[in-house]
């Protein structure tokens, strides 16, 4: 995590840029950063966006921006998508699906809910936004093997990173929190019916039947380079150990 934090050094104008872009210029700026790639979108309901890119039976499903004054997400998806040389991104056999930014609204306005609702518990909800279901319907067709989404906690006390993971999850995303060392003790859960988890993304992934399920959760309160580093290097983290068997 400290490497990537340093990596980001020459950039902190860039992250706190980004970081200010209005959700339409965000998209567009994150659209040609993912055609350098080779990605395809794919566009839902109010112009909420997904991009694939790579094929194999390695799927990973990243989405971030569910609620807009958690920046820390979006911000480290663009960096990361931008600061990489073309045909670096995934290796071979990997297939990757983006949501970069869900709460366009939120975002704009540095607020936790989108249009009055809370789109972290709307996964099982039908009243959800449409494009809610859509992106449920894209999960379910692409049957990831790793879903992770972003978010950050105004709650932290002692300023560490942590990720939400099942207590049954000994595979790859426990492997993740023990090389990362983030917040061994915190964000367990095991029933996704339990009020804090109940309609989350990752309770939901779960319950589909994707058993590498995290949600990253970072100190909002620290600086956004601390932030986006620990961001990138759970991410990169992923790809690179995504081919192992971990029993």
């Amino acid at each position: 995590m400290s490497r990537e934090i340093l990596g980001l050094v020459g950039l902190s104008k860039n992250l706190n840029i980004i970081n200010n872009l209005t959700a339409k210029r965000y998209l567009r700026r994150f659209h040609k950063a993912a055609q350098k790639h080779g990605f395809k979108k794919y566009a839902l309901s109010e112009g909420r966006q997904t991009y694939y890119l790579g094929e194999g039976a390695h799927k990973i499903i990243i989405i971030s921006g569910i609620h807009g004054e958690e920046r820390a997400g979006p911000v480290a998806l663009l960096t990361w998508l931008e600061e990489t040389k073309r045909d670096r991104l995934i290796p071979g056999g990997v297939c990757l699906m983006i949501c970069p930014l869900v709460a366009h609204n939120a975002w704009d306005n540095d607020i936790r809910l989108e249009n009055r609702a809370n789109l972290n518990n709307a996964w099982v909800r039908l009243g959800a936004p449409e494009y809610i279901h859509e992106l449920k319907t894209e999960i379910i067709n692409l049957e990831p093997m790793v879903f992770l989404d972003f978010h950050e906690d105004e709650t932290i006390m002692d300023g560490e990173p942590y990720i939400c993971k099942n207590k049954k999850n000994f595979g790859l995303i426990f492997s993740l929190k023990e090389t990362l060392g983030a917040g061994p003790r915190k964000g367990l859960w095991q029933n996704p019916s339990d009020s804090e988890h109940r309609g989350t993304s990752e309770a939901w992934a779960w319950s589909i039947g994707c058993r590498e399920t995290a949600t990253i959760e970072t100190p909002i309160k620290k600086l956004l380079i601390r932030r986006v580093g620990f961001n990138l290097a759970v991410i990169k983290w992923i790809i690179k150990n995504i081919h192992l068997e971990i029993a």
